[in-house]
């Protein structure tokens, strides 16, 4: 391994590429309120609760 692998792992470990839980559970629960705000359908709406449970889930 050398200078620039090791470089870029620092890099890595200081901003991550993937977003944290939080901002996945707080995104999931967004999309949930605007299907629950403007769905027309059963499948909308439970689409939205199992956004809602895998946010529940993630934190």
């Amino acid at each position: 391994m050398d200078y620039r692998a090791t470089a870029h792992i620092k890099t890595l470990k200081q901003n991550p590429v993937s977003p944290s839980r939080a901002e996945m559970a707080n995104e999931l629960r967004k999309q949930a309120d605007v299907l629950r705000d403007k769905g027309k359908t059963a499948a909308e709406f439970w689409l939205a609760e199992q956004y809602e449970k895998t946010a529940n889930l993630l934190n």
